[in-house]
């Protein structure tokens, strides 16, 4: 049984673009606050687009829990 999503290829959302990089042992992986794909492969593309936009509509329709919605859509959080 394959990810949602893994049929179709499509461009990494805009988002997530500045978190893709490169890991010595891994190659590509993807570490975003939202979405975290280690091995990161082109053919997960769709796959994280839509774990991105469901995790965002979560957090900005107000349906996941208060703390951690707040936690997350505070600015500098987490920041020395």
């Amino acid at each position: 049984m394959s990810s949602p999503g893994a049929e179709r290829i499509e461009e990494l959302h805009p988002d997530l673009v500045q978190y893709l990089g490169e890991s010595e042992v891994l190659g590509a992986v993807l570490k975003a606050p939202l979405v975290f794909l280690v091995p990161y492969q082109p053919t997960l593309t769709a796959f994280a687009n839509e774990m991105y936009r469901t995790k965002l509509d979560g957090l900005l329709d107000g349906s996941c829990c208060g703390r951690f919605r707040a936690s997350l859509l505070a600015p500098g959080r987490g920041s020395s």
